[in-house]
């Protein structure tokens, strides 16, 4: 059984480093993807693996431990536990920042300590998980654990006998976020433009805040649109009062578009909106995010028309995997698939069978090219099979996939695959 959503997605969520509008940074992004040690491991728990970690190897991220035994017509990859471990010196804090990783994809399950110190994971292997490790830091060295693991899992929707997505390992890039101690939660600007026409546009923006300061704050969040050819359309300024270890929520109504230019696969036009937390007139944290307007429907006489007009869906299923690299790719190589496509005439890509990184949806809201995203689950039923954990993890990983990537204008639809 398929199980379609389709939604209007409307913006991308970019990973650029934060910058307030005067041009000083607010907050800070590091490269963490070099100078990791590795090895294949079955222990589960970090005093079980301190025996094997003599044997561990170089790596730089994004990085998979089946990139030879997993090729078309090889029989029994390592499908397992792998340990990662990383050695880094604590950033000089001020005393009302924090430290914070951000995974963006570990297959299929990880689980990871600093200092050993349980900082979380994630079960399922293809959305971000961003991780606040400060009060686990120690002054000087540090180091982090991570434990990934690949195995046949139901309650993480891993199919048993499929191997399109069995490559195991931090598959993703790995990002140090040094915010303030309130902050732009992952996944946190959710924009929706529930009327688009060509006359005018309607935005509604969610902004989820992360407060880590005892009794909360007084806070203003500031979005500002900007039009593509780089000039201000609106500017809102809304209150919020946080509370202390929550996500704090604000929606906000944006001054309506008018005469919007569309975005299509033939002229793909990204609005920008930079969404600003500010303490005392100050900016705390910032985000850019891109916003394509436009309308769309499937009908069974007309077909699927975007923005008012018949359009052929034209495209193919496409696997994240490349001989000697399995699906630990490097962010160029998707904007090189995309623009292949593109040259191929193709407007349309399902993303067989499980999200997409972040650079492949940025790439496709580019060049113009939609896409159908799935979750992955095969073989009979979830319930049955995996029990009311597995119907729970399953429905979180669809919720987190639609925050995640629910505001690509590129998605026209997100698919859970059954």
């Amino acid at each position: 059984m398929t199980v379609v959503l389709f939604a209007l997605m409307v913006a991308i969520l970019t990973s650029c480093p934060a910058t307030a509008r005067g041009g000083q940074a607010t907050s800070t992004r590091v490269d963490f993807n070099r100078n990791w040690t590795f090895v294949k491991s079955a222990a589960k728990w970090t005093d079980d693996f301190s025996a094997e970690a003599k044997a561990m190897e170089s790596v730089i991220l994004p990085h998979t431990w089946n990139t030879d035994d997993m090729a078309p017509g090889l029989k029994d990859p390592y499908i397992g536990g792998g340990w990662y471990r990383k050695h880094f010196a604590a950033p000089n804090l001020k005393p009302s920042q924090r430290l914070l990783i951000e995974f963006e994809g570990v297959n299929n399950c990880h689980k990871v300590w600093v200092n050993d110190g349980y900082a979380g994971g994630r079960n399922g292997g293809f959305l971000s998980t961003l991780l606040d490790i400060t009060d686990l830091l120690d002054e000087g060295d540090n180091t982090i654990l991570v434990r990934a693991d690949n195995s046949y899992q139901l309650q993480a929707a891993m199919p048993l006998w499929i191997g399109w997505n069995r490559y195991g390992g931090i598959t993703r890039p790995v990002w140090l976020r040094i915010r303030e101690h309130a902050f732009i939660a992952c996944a946190g600007v959710e924009i929706r433009t529930p009327q688009v026409s060509a006359d005018s546009a309607n935005t509604v923006v969610r902004t989820h805040v992360e407060e880590t300061e005892p009794g909360g704050a007084k806070l203003d969040i500031r979005h500002t649109l900007v039009s593509p050819a780089g000039k201000m359309v609106s500017t809102t300024t809304t209150p919020m009062k946080t509370r202390y270890s929550l996500t704090n929520t604000v929606e906000v109504k944006l001054p309506v578009v008018k005469r919007p230019k569309l975005w299509s696969d033939i002229s793909p036009v990204l609005y920008t909106l930079h969404t600003e937390i500010l303490e005392g007139g100050q900016v705390i944290d910032s985000q850019q995010d891109r916003i394509g307007y436009r309308f769309f429907n499937f009908d069974s006489n007309q077909g699927f028309t975007l923005n008012g007009k018949p359009t052929k869906l034209k495209g193919a299923n496409i696997h994240v995997f490349f001989p000697g690299l399995g699906n630990a790719l490097p962010e160029r190589f998707h904007l090189d698939d995309m623009k292949l496509m593109k040259q191929m005439g193709c407007n349309y890509m399902r993303a067989s069978h499980y999200p997409r990184s972040k650079a492949c949806l940025d790439a496709c809201d580019k060049l113009g090219i939609m896409v159908m995203e799935e979750q992955p689950y095969w073989h009979g039923s979830l319930r049955a099979s995996g029990g009311e954990e597995a119907i729970e993890n399953s429905a979180r990983m669809i919720r987190d996939m639609v925050r995640q990537h629910g505001s690509h204008p590129s998605l026209p639809g997100i698919r859970l695959t059954r």
